[in-house]
């Protein structure tokens, strides 16, 4: 960048800004009008200064979101009228009698043939829902699975007591209370309410939830590698590793205050709660059907070479009670001044149709890791592996029409940005010496404006290809 130069002093400046405001608060000598530095957003006191195109287009924009066709989220629980917020006085908005999604859904159909709401971000429009699902039921007739199935099926009826232990559940998750705090708020609601007959306990506030399988994982801050189950061993069994299980020296083990852990659920369980739902398991067998009567062309990966090899007689998927997944992984930081990153692993089901196997409620979640920089993927992804061929091999039962099948799963690949797929594959990012995964091609390092890059150029001679002992080593 070339420097300013002062015509009075000979003072070099960074830039014409500095240099305006040396002229002005040094040598006091006062610029012409069109000389003189412009205001930040000068178009709000003066009419004549058209409007930057982006700044119109965003003020636009928000003016739109605001207007009284939008959504709120409160139309989402409302009671009596669509519009209306909840009426937390009201005794009867927990009540199990009144039906709080019916309003919504007659608000999305009546709005068809007039103003459509604008849809949230945040939500999963059941118009857009119904739209995609009518789209697919047009391509094929057989197929019983159609918005109207889905909107109508019933939702399960929560007994007064549950409704109870829900709110408990709400007000523990609002102010992050943990287990102790939420027990003791239970003892304390059972002495102001002596008269009730059903005591409250914190056991029947968790069967509430339901048993979601969470299992926790100690590492080793040390060496990486896994505790055994055995939470009584709390010395790193890794030879010549002095590391702890958790918090404290030796002497406080005994508390058992974890300290380097991750969190990990039962995929088979959430598979099998997605499946039982009333037409997904039909849905994707329709759309498997679909996707192999039409030969000509790629339009998922269901029609995939690798995809169709499975399918083959003695295939993993040559059963149609079997799936398969698709996983995915990414680093997202928790706080903007910290390097506290949480990196969740999600799974979906490939024989779903798209508009429903990206939809939150068909999201599998393995397991979330919580540290300071990126995860340790070795010791991260060994119960993942273990879990998944445990699902390929023996699978897991499933009840379909009332009827007891069994249903295997087999992992057929992953979707990851670049940065995430070295960390996974322990190899060379992108950006360094031979960092593609599928040749060996080390590039070359040239001068890019002010710094340096990495290029890959075209070569006569074809790099050698990976193969799976060089990336074993």
């Amino acid at each position: 960048m070339d420097k300013q130069v002062c015509y009075i002093c000979d003072k070099e400046l960074s830039r014409q800004q500095r240099l305006t405001s040396h002229l002005q608060s040094i040598h006091n000598v006062q610029l012409p009008v069109d000389q003189q530095p412009t205001k930040y957003k000068t178009y709000d006191s003066n009419p004549d200064i058209v409007i930057p195109r982006t700044t119109l287009y965003r003020k636009r924009k928000r003016e739109n979101e605001s207007s009284p066709n939008t959504l709120e989220p409160n139309d989402l629980f409302s009671i009596s009228e669509p519009t209306s917020p909840i009426n937390v006085d009201d005794d009867h908005w927990l009540s199990s009698e009144s039906d709080t999604q019916e309003p919504f859904i007659d608000n999305i159909n009546d709005n068809e043939n007039g103003n459509k709401p604008v849809e949230s971000d945040d939500e999963l429009s059941v118009s857009s829902f119904n739209s995609t699902i009518t789209s697919y039921d047009s391509d094929s007739s057989d197929s019983s699975l159609n918005a109207e199935t889905l909107n109508n099926e019933p939702c399960k009826v929560l007994t007064k007591s549950e409704e109870s232990y829900m709110t408990f559940l709400a007000y523990s998750t609002r102010h992050c209370l943990n287990k102790e705090s939420l027990s003791d708020l239970i003892e304390l609601f059972n002495v102001h309410n002596p008269e009730i007959v059903e005591a409250v306990s914190a056991k029947k506030v968790r069967e509430a939830i339901g048993d979601c399988n969470v299992k926790l994982y100690d590492v080793c801050t040390k060496c990486n590698s896994l505790f055994p189950n055995d939470e009584d061993i709390v010395q790193c069994s890794i030879e010549n590793c002095t590391g702890l299980r958790f918090k404290g020296p030796l002497s406080q083990q005994h508390l058992h205050q974890r300290k380097y852990f991750f969190a990990c659920a039962d995929v088979s369980s959430q598979i099998k709660d997605i499946l039982e739902r009333k037409g997904v398991f039909k849905a994707a067998t329709d759309y498997r059907k679909k996707c192999e009567e039409d030969k000509t062309t790629i339009n998922d990966m269901i029609n995939g070479e690798l995809y169709s090899s499975l399918r083959n007689d003695g295939g993993i998927l040559a059963d149609d009670n079997s799936i398969s997944l698709l996983f995915n992984t990414d680093g997202v930081p928790l706080y903007n001044s910290s390097r506290v990153s949480i990196w969740p692993v999600f799974l979906v089901i490939n024989e779903l149709p798209p508009e429903m196997r990206f939809s939150k409620q068909n999201m599998i979640l393995f397991g979330v890791w919580q540290s300071k920089g990126k995860p340790n993927f070795l010791t991260f992804f060994e119960p993942f592996v273990k879990e998944m061929i445990m699902l390929k091999n023996d699978g897991f039962k499933l009840t379909i029409n009332d009827t007891d099948v069994t249903c295997k799963a087999v992992l057929l690949a992953g979707s990851l940005d670049l940065q995430a797929k070295a960390e996974l594959l322990d190899m060379m990012h992108h950006n360094g010496e031979c960092g593609c995964s599928t040749c060996e091609e080390p590039g070359i390092v040239v001068q890019q404006g002010k710094g340096f890059t990495r290029v890959y150029p075209c070569r006569t001679e074809t790099p050698s290809t990976r193969k799976t002992e060089g990336m074993l080593k």
